[in-house]
């Protein structure tokens, strides 16, 4: 608690401060202030939190580079139709995205490319929020999954906080402001990077035009059937059969299918399945160029591991793409740099860009229309009450866990080093092994179905083994990954239980629902993950 208590104008809270400033650091303070604050030294400069603390790794002529780059984006944007007219980036925007954009001005950056200034529509936000919050048939699914999106973050990690209130309200109004999406599992993971870096009225803009413009055009990726995923997904596979047959091959023979890997690669753009800090610098890519990246950067992510996947069988490939290359060192500069090479030869190869979309990718009302009163019903709640199982995509929340780093365990553009004496594969079993290659085998059948995501395949079998919900699997997981937080201490019905000591992110706070309907069920509360934000994690400095 703070010492001052009276008004803050007042002779006596006056003088108090000015005492303590005379004393120094010795005397009372609160958490926040202390810079031994646990938050501090767990935390990443991304904001991501790591369940141990962080080296300390300060290099002043890097943060004199930044400053540097973020003032030359800030005189950039004083002069911005020289730099960007109309839809066509000149080249020195063009390599200085390239470059990365710097972190300080990377929101101001992503609203000017996505034009925001021009199509933000004073009130309307508002007006579809006010709706939905008393209309919007997609509420339930929207908590469940702001309950589980990057809780390892600071700015998500309170239940109710003010990013979680923000994040709740994007994703509501736009199921009312764009009824043919309502709201599809995977934009939660978007729109929340999208928080990360804007205010929430402008988060709102952005989303939409991700999803409206020609450019970018998500809108044929959540709708119902999602015909652009499938029309990425065919073209990725003729692009692996042309410039990569050999690893085309070897994924076919090990019944290694496209969407078993690519889901969140196109829906997302890659969210959570690359390092936290090469996901940005793709992201700021995908705002100037738009979606023709999905289908360079997919290439390019098999052609550099191309000799690693070839060495390995089918319980090895989909851990790896999966959960090892997001949980890699890589070097971002590097792999950007060669991607550009990969984008130059899909283009040589006539394969840079996919076959124009179809009508149904794109929409078909005018967006912005409510509904008719007593009529608010959305594509994505017509797909869960019918039943239609192919109009309901399974993305992947979770994300992968903080690594151990060591000089055994580090992934480069040259290939994959395994630790010492740790065998590739994860899963345990020829269970595991035959469980997935039959989940695999249901969705060529069936093409992509889910009413919520798909948990780890490691953990598949265990989650209702002996009659157990994974409310409370989830429990004990999260107990094994952060044993320091937590106390024995006797439970109110006499059995002892391991209780966490001090506050932790609540990772599966979903168990209100568990018994209300078969649907609500198959909703596991999971994302005890935590992100791998650069090529090294580092404490950061507030």
């Amino acid at each position: 608690m703070s010492e001052y208590t009276d008004d803050e104008d007042s002779a006596k809270v006056r003088a108090a401060i000015v005492e303590r400033y005379r004393r120094g650091p010795q005397g009372p303070v609160d958490p926040w202030e202390d810079a031994s604050f646990i938050v501090y030294q767990v935390m990443d400069h991304y904001g991501f939190l790591h369940k141990n603390p962080l080296p300390v790794i300060r290099d002043p002529r890097m943060e004199e580079i930044e400053l540097e780059r973020a003032g030359k984006w800030i005189k950039m944007f004083s002069n911005w139709k020289n730099y960007f007219n109309g839809d066509k980036p000149s080249e020195k925007l063009r390599r200085r995205i390239y470059k990365g954009i710097p972190p300080r001005v990377r929101g101001e950056a992503w609203k000017k490319i996505l034009n925001l200034q021009n199509v933000a529509k004073k009130g309307v936000y508002e007006k579809f929020k006010k709706v939905a919050l008393e209309n919007s048939p997609d509420i339930r699914q929207i908590d469940l999954d702001v309950n589980r999106t990057y809780r390892d973050h600071i700015m998500f990690r309170d239940r109710f906080g003010v990013k979680q209130q923000a994040l709740f309200n994007v994703l509501a109004a736009y199921s009312i402001y764009n009824t043919e999406v309502g709201y599809c599992q995977g934009m939660s993971g978007i729109v929340a990077l999208l928080l990360m870096y804007m205010d929430e009225e402008a988060t709102f803009w952005a989303l939409s035009e991700l999803l409206a413009d020609r450019k970018h055009a998500m809108h044929g990726l959540f709708v119902p059937g999602f015909p652009k995923l499938i029309r990425f997904q065919n073209h990725h596979d003729k692009v692996v059969k042309k410039l990569l047959p050999k690893l085309g091959k070897h994924l076919e023979e090990e019944n290694v299918n496209t969407n078993l890997y690519t889901l969140k690669w196109f829906m997302q753009c890659f969210l959570d399945r690359l390092p936290f800090s090469l996901v940005l610098r793709v992201y700021d890519i995908y705002m100037i160029d738009g979606d023709r990246i999905l289908t360079a950067m997919a290439y390019h992510i098999l052609k550099i591991f191309r000799k690693r996947i070839m060495k390995m069988d089918f319980e090895s490939i989909a851990p790896f793409l999966q959960e090892e290359i997001p949980n890699s060192n890589l070097n971002d500069d590097l792999v950007l740099e060669e991607l550009q090479e990969s984008m130059n030869e899909l283009k040589k190869a006539k394969l840079d860009v996919c076959p124009p979309p179809s009508s149904s990718e794109l929409p078909t009302k005018v967006l912005g229309t409510l509904p008719d009163r007593n009529s608010f019903i959305t594509a994505s709640k017509r797909a869960r009450s019918s039943g239609d199982r192919k109009s309901i995509v399974e993305v992947p929340i979770g994300r992968p866990p903080s690594p151990v780093l060591s000089s055994n365990n580090i992934v480069t553009v040259s290939g994959y080093e395994k630790p010492n004496n740790q065998k590739s594969s994860s899963f345990k079993n020829s269970a595991d092994r035959k469980k997935l290659k039959e989940s695999s085998s249901k969705i060529l059948e069936n093409g992509i179905n889910s009413t919520s995501p798909p948990r780890n395949v490691q953990k598949d079998t265990s989650l209702q083994k002996n009659g157990q919900n994974s409310h409370s699997n989830y429990d004990e997981e999260i107990y094994r990954k952060f044993p320091q937080h937590f106390e024995e201490k006797k439970h109110e019905n006499g059995y002892a239980k391991k209780i966490a000591a001090i506050p932790l992110p609540d990772y599966s706070d979903d168990s209100e629902y568990e018994n209300d309907d078969a649907h609500s069920k198959k909703v596991s509360g999971s994302n005890n993950r935590v992100a791998l934000s650069s090529g090294y994690a580092t404490q950061t400095h507030l």
